[in-house]
């Protein structure tokens, strides 16, 4: 049995052109007062498939094999001379950073898996092709993971995804998106047990065959075919604070720990300024300052915040 309790998602888009590198921040209004959005990107620290193979094996014992060194991560029941072969795939990305933060929630997580390019066995299937994605709940490693040493998933709660073409005549090599904010998310925030996803065929009947999905994974060396993981994550709108002829950014704390890159550009009274705080040393009793937030996340896409004051003495 899948799970108790399952809800049914389908597959977001398929995507067929280059992810726009710009991307805006928007302004709300949350319990605590504003809040920004912006989104982080992720590559897998470990990401793999396992193969059970229920014929006579002439490769060796498939079920006690680590494949860490392939380049496919695939999700299938097919046939090898004639035996049913089942495949699953499990991923890692390291969130841990989310869990320093103080007021961050997370409004969104969504996958990112592109069709392996060269591979001989992309998306087909002779019937509805399904596949379901759980929670990992237990340690594991990409070097050791085998069949007969899975790790623990969460079947409470699942994603299904619809129907991915490609038949038997003619294949398909899709990208797609899937949304998993069920499986990952409680409250908006990180589900404390998460260790991974995986995937699998959805009614995983060793039998009911052919439906197979394949994806690239990091061991094929092409950056921009590496499963993502995109999270938009909600934060406290930075302040700008004035004291002792200085300004200063307050209350970015999460928005540290969560990205790297990050630009503050200042503008007091038409003079230019960068720095996450700097002097001034106009005496003036009236003046007006903007503050520009340019945030670069992993994988190269950008989001700005902009947020202006007006000082008087």
């Amino acid at each position: 049995m899948l799970c108790d309790t399952v809800k049914s998602f389908g597959l977001i888009f398929a995507l067929c052109m280059a992810i726009t590198v710009m991307t805006s921040c928007t302004k709300e209004e949350g319990p605590e007062g504003n809040i920004m959005t912006c989104t982080q990107a992720y590559y897998p620290t470990n990401d793999v498939e396992v193969i059970h193979y229920t014929g006579p094996n002439p490769w060796g014992n498939n079920d006690n094999t680590n494949f860490a060194d392939r380049t496919t991560l695939r999700s299938l029941i097919w046939t090898v001379n004639g035996f049913p072969v089942v495949s699953r795939f499990y991923l890692f990305f390291d969130l841990s950073g989310y869990n320093k933060t103080k007021k961050t929630m997370i409004k969104n997580i969504s996958l990112y898996l592109y069709g392996h390019p060269t591979t001989t066995e992309p998306h087909s299937s002779n019937k509805t092709n399904q596949h379901v994605f759980n929670r990992i709940i237990s340690d594991w490693k990409e070097t050791a993971i085998t069949w007969n040493n899975q790790p623990d998933v969460d079947k409470t709660t699942s994603v299904i995804t619809d129907h991915i073409p490609g038949t038997l005549n003619e294949p398909r090599m899709d990208d797609y998106v899937f949304n998993l904010n069920d499986i990952l998310l409680k409250n908006g925030k990180l589900r404390a047990d998460y260790k991974g996803i995986s995937c699998r065929p959805y009614q995983e009947n060793f039998y009911d065959f052919y439906r197979r999905v394949c994806f690239a994974a990091c061991e094929l060396g092409d950056e921009a075919l590496f499963p993502t993981l995109k999270v938009e994550y909600a934060f406290p709108l930075p302040e700008i604070k004035f004291g002792n002829n200085v300004f200063s950014v307050a209350n970015n704390e999460d928005l540290k720990i969560l990205f790297e890159k990050i630009q503050y550009v200042w503008t007091i009274d038409g003079d230019e300024k960068t720095g996450e705080s700097v002097s001034f040393g106009n005496t003036d009793r009236h003046f007006t300052v903007h503050l520009q937030i340019i945030i670069t996340n992993n994988i190269g896409e950008i989001c700005e915040y902009g947020t202006s004051r007006t000082f008087e003495e």
